[in-house]
């Protein structure tokens, strides 16, 4: 969600049986950035995984990876599977993305096991979310707090996991904030 309208990002767009990755660079300079392409199966992970480096002009919308799904059916059930897009600079994670083929109705999906574990992180707590499958649309709620946090509705691929933070609420103790934190997700 805190990447919606990144100067520097990845975008995703799908149209007559091909999907395409891209990078958007709306900065008035060269960007020198890493895409990394990931296909991944609900369950099971990853499936393939390609990464490449790009020197994306000022304002330039540069087109990096093309999909077929055609191709991609041949192999996989689409109803199981999703592309995530990361995209890097100097080796720090700047943008995601996630893509699924099919809507989300018609999609082969589980409800995930999620765990969640907080550290306290200087004036922050740093909330750890792991998944055993996909977990799509992942979002922590504290109940005490409403501070914001770093990032908020985000997926998980199998076996990862995804930390947030959030800043001390002086309204409570670090201990009651910590214990205050919820899971859901789409699936």
């Amino acid at each position: 969600a805190r990447q919606f309208n990144a100067p520097v990002s990845v975008s995703i767009e799908d149209k007559d049986g091909k999907v395409k990755l891209y990078i958007l660079n709306d900065k008035p300079k060269k960007q020198s950035l890493t895409l990394k392409c990931t296909i991944f199966d609900f369950e099971k992970g990853v499936l393939q995984e390609k990464s490449r480096d790009f020197e994306v002009d000022a304002l330039e919308n540069y087109e990096c990876f093309t999909l077929y799904e055609k191709q991609l059916a041949r192999h996989f059930d689409l109803s199981r599977i999703g592309v995530k897009a990361e995209l890097y600079k100097n080796g720090k994670l700047i943008n995601e993305k996630t893509y699924l083929f099919k809507p989300e109705k018609d999609l082969k999906m589980r409800e995930p096991s999620m765990s969640l574990s907080t550290a306290l992180e200087g004036d922050e707590i740093a909330i750890t979310v792991k998944s055993d499958i996909f977990a799509r649309l992942v979002r922590v709620e504290s109940s005490l707090s409403t501070l914001p946090l770093s990032d908020n509705y985000f997926d998980i691929l199998p076996g990862e996991s995804v930390t947030v933070r959030m800043k001390l609420d002086e309204k409570f103790t670090a201990e009651e904030q910590m214990n205050s934190f919820s899971l859901m997700c789409a699936n």
